[in-house]
This record gives C-alpha cells, structure tokens and sequence, in this order.
C-alpha cells in the first residue's frame, strides 16, 4: 500500500485535526451529515495519521546580547553582541577583531579607562 506524508505549517495541523475532530463530533451527536460508517472510519483514520504526524513544536530559544551606546576601541556602539554567560555579573564576547574577551555587567574595564561604564542588555526569544 502507498502511503503519502502530509506537509502543512503546524498550526494548519492543529486546525486540520481539530475540524476533523469536530465533523465527527457533530455527527455523532447530530447525524446532519449523514456519513456512513466508512466514511467515519476514514476521517478517523486520517485523524489519527495526522495526529502521529505533527511535529513537535520547537521549543523557545532565549538569546541574550550586550550593547553600548557610546565609542569605544574594538566594540562597536549599537552593535548586539550576543554573549556566553560565565559568572554571575561575567559574560564573554567576541569584539570587533574577533577576540573573545571577558567583560563584566557593571563598571567594564573594556569600555573606558576608568572603568566607569556598564553593559546595557537586550534579551530577544524566537517565538
């Protein structure tokens, strides 16, 4: 027997499987629809297949990126570095001459000479 895969955005699958569901719903209670018992067996069975078919949904992914606001020497202003948290308060980047470096949250020796400056952070999630 062929079988043929359905390929359909996941939420025309959760729709697709849902109105199914219904149809067979308001026939069983209603019999407006009038299907024969083949016919019920039929959307049932695709029912059934696209319920084994839908993909899991891809879970949410946080990514969190530093930036700053005025210049400074290998770190560009308004650019979003995305950083490997270390430490509390310590994170990594890898600046504009594609070093890695450490830097800290609060007062980074990386962005003034007096160490006066801190990171400002943008978390963005691809939901």
């Amino acid at each position: 027997m062929k079988k043929a895969k359905l390929e359909l955005p996941i939420d025309d699958f959760h729709k697709l499987y849902d109105l199914l569901g219904h149809v067979l719903d308001h026939d069983a209670e209603a019999g407006y629809l009038d299907l024969d018992n083949l016919d019920v067996k039929l959307l049932d069975t695709v029912r059934n297949e696209m319920f084994n078919q839908i993909p899991d949904e891809p879970a949410a992914v946080e990514k969190v990126y530093a930036y700053i606001v005025h210049t400074v020497l290998n770190i560009t202003p308004i650019k979003l570095y995305e950083i490997k948290r270390q430490t509390e308060g310590g994170f990594l980047i890898t600046n504009d001459r594609g070093t890695e470096i450490f830097c800290i949250d609060k007062k980074c020796a990386h962005l003034s000479d007096n160490s006066s400056r801190d990171w400002k952070f943008l978390t963005i999630t691809n939901d």
